[in-house]
């Protein structure tokens, strides 16, 4: 797509939404690849920042254990079997451009991005990032974020375990990114139920470790969802309707704390795994 760009932090979320680009066959005008600064060996340093920054993926699709679970998330979201594999492999980044700028900066508001946006054509830019955008607001172009939560319903952080604990169900939005944190105006919104999912020794995997999992899987799946409708319009915005947000109550939440975590996990996996 001549006017689509995308910004990679690379993540679990950067990586599902390669791997639905590849899916979809669409070629990107421009990557542009966070990474700090290096002058030499960018391919060799971004090698190295893919596998520090998906970590526990990684292990994770390792363990034969989880592959049953992993699979589980798949088919929830109505994904291939065998997706999450295919979207944790390194060299996918290089199938979607043959243009990847690297800014030699990691830091999204840098003065090497900003510049080097105000150079560039006009173009909608899919972020992948966590880091909130505020100079490169001001480039001239747009930018689309897709957030885990129903919006406005639920802002801020950890938005699927809010929903699960506060409304009993899963939600997830589609937006135009402004200068407010979660505030844009709305391209798409769906909700979906409560998962119940298999995990084999449930009751021995700490808080931490399933937090980990729950976000190299589900959240970035939950988060593709959205991507393959734009996907399928080639981002076409005429295509969907305007979303009246005007008598929605709005709320905003800060990162769920341990206990809570637990509890909403105990809702969402079960050791009944054979």
């Amino acid at each position: 797509m001549s006017n689509l760009g995308i910004i990679i932090d690379d993540n679990p979320i950067s990586r599902c939404y390669i791997n639905l680009l590849i899916k979809y066959g669409i070629n990107v005008n421009c990557v542009i690849y966070l990474l700090p600064k290096t002058n030499f060996f960018k391919k060799i340093f971004t090698f190295k920042n893919f596998y520090k920054n998906n970590y526990y993926p990684l292990k994770f699709l390792k363990d034969k254990k989880l592959q049953k679970t992993i699979s589980s998330i798949e088919k929830f979201f109505g994904y291939d079997e065998g997706f999450c594999r295919e979207m944790y492999k390194f060299e996918n980044l290089y199938k979607i451009s043959n243009n990847i700028t690297y800014p030699n900066d990691n830091l999204i508001n840098s003065s090497r991005i900003f510049d080097f946006l105000k150079t560039q054509k006009k173009k909608i830019y899919l972020n992948t990032g966590k880091q909130i955008l505020k100079e490169i607001l001001n480039t001239g172009h747009d930018f689309i974020h897709i957030h885990p939560g129903y919006l406005p319903k639920v802002k801020g952080a950890d938005g699927t375990l809010w929903h699960i604990k506060n409304f009993n169900y899963i939600g997830v939005s589609s937006f135009f990114i402004s200068s407010k944190i979660d505030g844009g105006k709305i391209i798409s919104r769906e909700k979906f139920s409560i998962p119940n999912f298999e995990i084999n020794d449930f009751k021995n995997k700490d808080v931490r470790t399933l937090y980990r999992f729950w976000y190299s899987f589900f959240d970035p799946l939950l988060r593709g969802t959205q991507l393959q409708k734009l996907l399928k319009i080639k981002f076409d915005f005429n295509q969907i309707k305007n979303i009246d947000i005007s008598n929605e109550k709005s709320s905003y939440f800060s990162f769920m704390d341990e206990k809570e975590k637990i509890e909403i996990f105990r809702k969402v996996f079960s050791d009944n795994y054979k």
